[in-house]
């Protein structure tokens, strides 16, 4: 994922046969998903005669929405695909194949001679259609394998093949039309399928985003209650869905999946009326304790009552629940992630007099450690802590000269923040400026977490720039810095979409973690 890192490999046909034996033994179907018209760059790279243009191509190292797609006015294509799909019929003996059709830009096949053509001549009216006619002909010939077509909503568009199942990913709408026109239906939507998304809202690994607690997962009914009886007959179930663009091994993908599987488990196999929240909470317990025997890397629930930073300007108090009766809690105040031998988390509130940083962990009766949660307290003099700010308004593909221009605004606040924006979302950009407090002497590796563009600048130094437009990118810089402190400034620039601005530093006696308020200087 734009990191210059080979990731992927490859299957031989035992490989998957050993796969496919192995799920059989577990009375589990795979369903194989060979993507066409889109998200086929890795192919073109290899057959670009199949594309529009011809290519070149690369394979991607970015992942997301790719222009070039098959010829959809190409013989050859299809040719190339029937064959290709004869192999994986040949290896799976699952009832549908799943053959994508989603996300497929039309930009290409708009300025293709052949793809107009085969518009003219089949008398389509538009590239939809094109899409629409390109799948009832991969339908058709699945159809004659004995096999069904399954794909993702898009498939709906321009018209759906006459026997196709749809996958509902982008909400349920899409489903729903297909269920009511006779078509049988996954649901799947973002909202509440996709185990990506992140589970905690602090403390948790690196994800694609989103926030999909295990609540909300079992909150989801597949049935969508605008369809009738027979209609709802069309709905076979539901399916959660893991993509793996910041999941680099197993284990991420078992922390993601696990326990959130055994709550959609629950509702695609159980009546709605018979489902309480309170009640599979109490009963998935007993659950952590197996799936730690079986070494399974899930997301034990980590206590409540923690999370983010918090101001002080005097003693305060702070409550942490245990995740569920009889959980083991053992916590820290020192920064440091808390082991089984750390101090047993009394009963009542802990007292925190001065800047510091609470972590806590659940512990099951085996050993096994949650994530450590944590708030970190830092107490502030409002006279003296904090950093200058300049707020800007306007549109840029990069990172202005903001010395150069007039803000919109200017303040002071104790952490990086979008509060000087407002509620404006895009086409805005904050210049931080003040002093970072350094106790130790070493270097430091300071690494930003940024959405659109930002730049860290340290004692006049440039140290990380992470310029132009991005998806959420991690880019770091390393500087030596002696005790005293030292002239920071941070630019940013929102263009339009997300937006993230994190700064993270490690170093001497320092684990890496966000920039402490009371590290922040105004002058």
């Amino acid at each position: 994922m734009d990191d210059s890192v080979p990731h992927g490999g490859f299957y031989t046909q035992d490989d998957i046969r050993e796969v496919v034996a192995y799920a059989k033994k577990r009375f589990i179907t795979v369903v194989p998903e060979i993507e066409m018209p889109g998200h086929c760059q890795a192919a073109l790279a290899a057959y670009p005669e199949l594309s529009c243009s011809g290519g070149p191509f690369k394979v991607g190292t970015e992942w997301g929405i790719i222009y070039d797609v098959y010829c959809a006015g190409n013989e050859k294509t299809f040719e190339f695909l029937q064959d290709v799909l004869t192999e994986v019929i040949d290896l799976f003996p699952s009832e549908f194949i799943h053959i994508g059709g989603d996300e497929v830009p039309k930009l290409r096949w708009q300025n293709c001679a052949q793809c107009q053509e085969r518009i003219r001549t089949e008398g389509l009216k538009s590239e939809d259609e094109l899409q629409s006619y390109f799948i009832k002909r991969i339908e058709k010939f699945l159809g004659g394998k004995g096999k069904r077509l399954i794909g993702w909503d898009e498939i709906l568009e321009g018209g759906l093949a006459p026997n196709a199942t749809v996958m509902s990913w982008r909400g349920t709408a899409g489903g729903i039309a297909a269920a009511q026109s006779g078509h049988d239906v996954v649901m799947s939507p973002t909202s509440h399928c996709y185990f990506d998304y992140y589970q905690g809202l602090f403390d948790e690994p690196q994800g694609i985003g989103g926030y999909l607690p295990i609540e909300k997962v079992y909150a989801y009914e597949p049935v969508p209650v605008e369809l009738a009886a027979e209609q709802a007959a069309h709905i076979l179930g539901a399916q959660a869905n893991i993509w793996t663009e910041y999941l680099a091994d197993s284990d991420s993908v078992e922390y993601m999946l696990m326990p959130r599987l055994l709550a959609l488990s629950e509702v695609v196999w159980s009546q709605k009326s018979l489902r309480s929240f309170a009640d599979f909470s109490r009963r998935v317990v007993p659950h952590y304790d197996r799936l730690a025997a079986a070494a399974v890397n899930f997301r034990l629930p980590p206590p409540d009552g923690l999370g983010g930073k918090k101001l002080i300007s005097g003693p305060t108090q702070v409550q942490v629940y245990p995740p569920f009766p009889g959980a083991e809690i053992r916590f820290t105040t020192d920064g440091t992630d808390p082991t089984r031998e750390s101090p047993l988390l009394p009963d009542g509130p802990l007292e925190v007099r001065d800047s510091a940083v609470v972590k806590a962990r659940t512990v099951l009766r085996g050993g096994r450690l949650s994530r450590a949660i944590s708030t970190s307290f830092s107490r502030l003099d409002p006279e003296k802590n904090g950093l200058d700010y300049a707020y800007f308004e306007g549109s840029w593909l990069r990172l202005p000269n903001l010395d150069g221009l007039t803000p919109v605004k200017t303040g002071h606040v104790f952490d990086l923040s979008f509060e000087p924006s407002g509620p404006r979302q895009d086409n805005f950009a904050l210049l931080f400026k003040g002093y970072l407090d350094i106790q130790k002497p070493g270097e430091y590796v300071f690494t930003m977490v940024a959405d659109d563009g930002a730049l860290l600048i340290i004692d006049g130094k440039e140290v990380v720039r992470h310029d132009g437009l991005f998806w959420i990118l991690e880019l770091t810089g390393r500087t030596r810095l002696e005790v005293g402190k030292h002239p920071i400034q941070i630019a940013y620039f929102q263009k339009t979409g997300d937006r993230r601005l994190d700064i993270l530093c490690e170093g001497p006696g320092l684990e890496k973690r966000a920039l402490f308020p009371h590290w922040l200087f105004r002058n």
